[in-house]
């Protein structure tokens, strides 16, 4: 099916938007608040739970131009954002269902909350260890293998330090240190970018 010119130049509008709000996003967590939470990818995952896989590539590719054209530099860990969006496509509920949240006066809109809530903490766990093992591993190989120099201190630093007195093998590391920050901000992103989504929907109508 195509879409008509002007509705793929307003999701495209809305994709460069979100990359945007991304980009301000991991700003305040981490340098105004000193949050230690990985919050880019809010936005995208809102563009990828309203329209599919593809516009949510298109926010990463936005949002790692911007990245590029402000710090000169590639976020390695684009991987796990594209993992992640595969993933909300694949597992996402409906937007569209309709649902009348807090005015439970059908026994039908509770099944169908019931139902979205299921979903999106499957989507949430499927999506909060894939991230945490993949980011692991490209930061075990890009700068524990191929010895390259961490640009800055990051989060998962901080239980990197703690977890090398246990013996365990960098790779592990790497993984077991994103773990908590991943089950935190993982959960910001995907039930926040579902609902955030179901709220701008009709943008698109």
């Amino acid at each position: 099916m195509k879409h008509k010119p002007s509705r793929v130049l307003k999701i495209f509008l809305l994709c460069t938007i979100a990359a945007i709000l991304n980009y301000i996003i991991a700003f305040i967590p981490m340098h105004l608040l000193a949050i230690p939470l990985f919050l880019d990818t809010i936005f995208t995952a809102v563009i990828t739970f309203m329209f599919g896989f593809i516009p949510g590539l298109v926010t990463i590719i936005i949002y790692l131009l911007i990245s590029y054209i402000r710090h000169h530099d590639i976020n390695i860990f684009f991987i796990c954002i594209i993992a992640e969006i595969t993933l909300i496509n694949r597992l996402k509920p409906a937007i569209d269902q309709p649902l009348r949240l807090f005015s439970f006066k059908k026994e039908t809109d509770f099944a169908i909350l019931i139902s979205i809530l299921a979903r999106l903490m499957l989507l949430y766990i499927t999506v909060f260890l894939t991230v945490s093992v993949l980011g692991g591993l490209i930061d075990f190989i890009y700068y524990d293998l191929l010895k390259n120099n961490w640009p800055y201190y990051t989060a998962p630093d901080i239980f990197k330090i703690t977890l090398s007195e246990t013996g365990l093998s960098k790779l592990a590391i790497n993984i077991l240190s994103r773990l908590p920050i991943n089950i935190i901000d993982r959960f910001f992103v995907i039930f926040g970018g579902y609902f955030i989504s179901r709220s701008l929907v009709k943008l698109t109508r």
